[in-house]
Parts: structure tokens; C-alpha cells; sequence
């Protein structure tokens, strides 16, 4: 990868995922003007037992907080490797996140929302990698206990074959759809009918999800789904702020139903919200707001 940097046009933004490269950055900038932005998507860390670990540790702290360009995918990770420590004048350092780009307008709200309401089935669907801490296994409880629930699960995974032997055992087979990995336009034509998007993971402080990209609500938000979630993400913050879904302190059953109970009484808004939440995480505004400041070439 440093021999490769070495053919790259002189005054050039060098965007990076891998903090050590910075260790280089310096010394590019100083031959070729090079300007790098280091990126942070993750807590990841080093075993810290280790001597080599603990050392590659400080160094990647060090390099969040005295980097010149530093972009932080969620504000827990700028806190988890720079702190409140900033020293670098003339710089930037802020929160960015992936863009999204809604297939949907106005005219869909009023069709969709009339179109569920209508409906006498709940419909939960499930989009991502199917795992032991997402939370599936109480949906099919929450499902078991209420015949009007209907529940889509699109993609795999290795506890896929434990949970359709758990949907067989409690005659869930029919209400139940496993679909495997589908094509984007086919998640948006199964998307049509269900009530709410889910994403219930564990609240365990050591699942990593809690600080990476918060894929499956933005994929939800896009479809002008309600998001139905428990509080592992920052973007749970947002979901409340602009009402654009339910967030549960547990992923229990019970919690479940009372949170499907609170979207229905309030649906329109609840959709609403997701349309306002889109807007705010549109690809054009995020790159307006996150990284345009790459347009004008390094002094």
C-alpha cells in the first residue's frame, strides 16, 4: 500500500481506514504534499496483554487524537480512541456516516400508510446476517404467542438452520418466510407490506455492532420503514429524536409487544419520521456536510 501511495499525484486528499499509515503520513506530505483523512469505523483494538498489542493500542489513540483530518463513524468511537483530547489547529475532526438514497416520495406515504392500516396482519421483516444476537428468536416467540404476526427474514446465516427448527417445533412454518439473500429490488418489493423493520440485538456491551455502522436502520429508513430496535447504536439517539421508530431497552417479548402496540396507535407519524430521517442521512447532504472539503486540493 506505501509503494502504491508513492504513484499518486502530488497534492492529493489520501483517505485511509488503517490508522498506521498515518505513522508515513508525515513524511508523503512532505515530498509529495500529500493531505491524509484517517477514518475510524470501529473500536477495534489489540490484545492489550500483549506488549506488541498494548503498543499498536497507544499508537492508534495517539493517531485519533493527533491526526490533522480525523473522521469518527459514531461519537462512542471518538470517545473510545481520542477522548476529549484535541490538540491539532487547523484541522478537522467530526462524526461522518454512509449516505442513503430513499426510492421513495411523498406520494408513497399516504398509499402506505392506508395500505398497513388496513392490514390485519403485523409484519416484521429482517434484513442482514442471521446470528444468535439479533434477537430473532424472540421475535418467533412474540410471533407464537400472537396469530396475527407474520415475520419475513431475508438473508443467512449459521443459526439459520437452529432458528427454522425452532419456527417447525412452534408451528410457525407458515407465518414465518426465510427467503435467503435477495436482490435489492426484491427486499423493496417484499418491503411493501410490512409494519416495521427490526433490529433487536442483545444489549451486551461487548457485541461490536454497538459501534459500527448502523447498516440495517438506514436499509429500513429507505424503505419508509418504522424502525424497531434496541439501544445498541447511536443512531437509536436519532430514531427517537425524529420519531422514525420504537427503541427498546431489552429485547424481550414483552417489550416487543408494547413496542409494536406504540407503532400502530401512532403509524403515520412513526412513517413520517422516517421520511424526515432520511432526508437528513441523504448521500448528497452527507457528502456535502462530511466530505466535500476534499474538493479543494491540498495547499
Amino acid at each position: 500500500t506505501l509503494f502504491a501511495l508513492c504513484f499518486v499525484p502530488r497534492r492529493s486528499w489520501i483517505l485511509t481506514l488503517h490508522p498506521p499509515i498515518h505513522l508515513f503520513g508525515k513524511l508523503l506530505h512532505a515530498l509529495k504534499k500529500h493531505e491524509f483523512v484517517v477514518t475510524f469505523a470501529d473500536r477495534f483494538q489489540f490484545d492489550p496483554k500483549s506488549f506488541s498489542g498494548a503498543m499498536f493500542n497507544r499508537y492508534i489513540h495517539h493517531c485519533a487524537r493527533s491526526a490533522k483530518y480525523v473522521l469518527f463513524m459514531s461519537s462512542d468511537i471518538e470517545k473510545h480512541h481520542a477522548g476529549d483530547i484535541y490538540r491539532k489547529s487547523g484541522g478537522l475532526r467530526k462524526r461522518w456516516s454512509l449516505g442513503i438514497r430513499s426510492r421513495f416520495d411523498g406520494r408513497h406515504l399516504t398509499e402506505k400508510v392506508t395500505r398497513i392500516g388496513s392490514m390485519k396482519t403485523t409484519a416484521i421483516g429482517y434484513v442482514g446476517v442471521i446470528r444468535s444476537c439479533v434477537g430473532l428468536e424472540n421475535l418467533l416467540d412474540y410471533a407464537r404467542r400472537h396469530d396475527d404476526v407474520r415475520i419475513d427474514i431475508v438473508g443467512e446465516g449459521q443459526y439459520s438452520v437452529e432458528l427454522r427448527r425452532r419456527c417447525k417445533d412452534a408451528a410457525l412454518e407458515e407465518r414465518v418466510r426465510f427467503h435467503g439473500f435477495l436482490t435489492t429490488d426484491a427486499v423493496y418489493a417484499l418491503s411493501r407490506d410490512w409494519t416495521c423493520g427490526a433490529m433487536l440485538y442483545d444489549m451486551d456491551n461487548t457485541l461490536y455492532t454497538r459501534f459500527t455502522e448502523p447498516g440495517k436502520a438506514k436499509l429500513y429508513i429507505t424503505l419508509v420503514l418504522p424502525v424497531l430496535m434496541t439501544d445498541v447504536s447511536y443512531i437509536a439517539d436519532e430514531i427517537r429524536h425524529h420519531k422514525a421508530g420504537v427503541v427498546l431497552p431489552d429485547n424481550k417479548p414483552a417489550l416487543i409487544e408494547e413496542a409494536i402496540v406504540t407503532l400502530k396507535q401512532d403509524y403515520a407519524d412513526y412513517v413520517k419520521g422516517t421520511v424526515a430521517m432520511a432526508k437528513v442521512y441523504d448521500y448528497q447532504r452527507r457528502y456535502d456536510e462530511d466530505f466535500s472539503f476534499m474538493e479543494k486540493i491540498p495547499a
